[in-house]
C-alpha cells in the first residue's frame, strides 16, 4: 500500500492531491504497522524550502502526504490521508479536483469527495460520484414511513 504515490490533480491542470478513529494496517519491509487516525490539523508539518514543498507526518513520523505547489501527493492511501488531501486540495484550489491513480484509489477518493462536496472534474468518475450522492440521500431519508395518524394532509387548491 505504501510503495507508490497517488495522486489528485487540480481542475486548473496542475497536480494536487485528498473515517476518525479507525486504525489501519499496512506494509513496510516486510513488516506490518497499526496506522492511527491522522487529520490535518494533528499533522506535523516541515516545510522543505530546497524542494519547495511542504510534508504531513502522522505522530509516528510517517509522510502522509507531500503539498508540492500545483501538486499534493498521497503516499498512504487509507481513509483519513485521502481525505485530508482532498480537504487540502478543495482550500488551495477552489473546491474541484482531477484524481489520479489505480482504479479502486480513484474511485474510493471520488466517493469521500462526493461526501465531503468537493467536486471530481474526472468524466469518468462522475457515475461514481452520482452514485455515492445517491446513497447519501438514502441515507439522510428516514428509514420508517409516517405513520397513519401522521399522514400528511393533502394539499389545498
Amino acid at each position: 500500500m505504501l510503495a507508490k504515490v497517488i495522486k489528485l490533480h487540480n481542475a486548473r491542470g496542475g497536480r494536487v492531491s485528498a473515517h476518525h478513529g479507525v486504525q489501519y494496517i499496512f506494509r513496510e519491509g516486510g513488516e506490518e504497522h497499526a496506522l492511527e487516525a491522522f487529520a490535518l490539523e494533528d499533522a506535523r508539518i516541515e516545510i522543505d524550502r530546497r524542494h519547495q514543498r511542504i510534508e504531513y507526518s502522522d505522530q509516528a513520523g510517517r509522510v502522509r502526504m507531500t503539498d508540492s505547489g500545483p501538486r499534493v501527493d498521497v503516499h498512504i492511501a487509507d481513509a483519513d490521508t485521502i481525505q485530508a488531501g482532498l480537504q487540502l486540495a478543495a482550500q488551495k484550489f477552489g473546491g474541484e479536483v482531477y484524481i489520479t491513480g489505480d482504479a479502486a484509489f480513484r474511485e474510493q477518493a471520488a466517493r469521500q469527495a462526493a461526501r465531503l462536496g468537493v467536486g471530481v472534474k474526472d468524466a469518468d468518475l462522475q457515475q461514481v460520484v452520482e452514485q455515492e450522492r445517491a446513497q447519501i440521500a438514502v441515507e439522510r431519508t428516514p428509514s420508517r414511513p409516517l405513520r397513519p395518524d401522521r399522514q400528511r394532509d393533502p394539499p389545498l387548491r
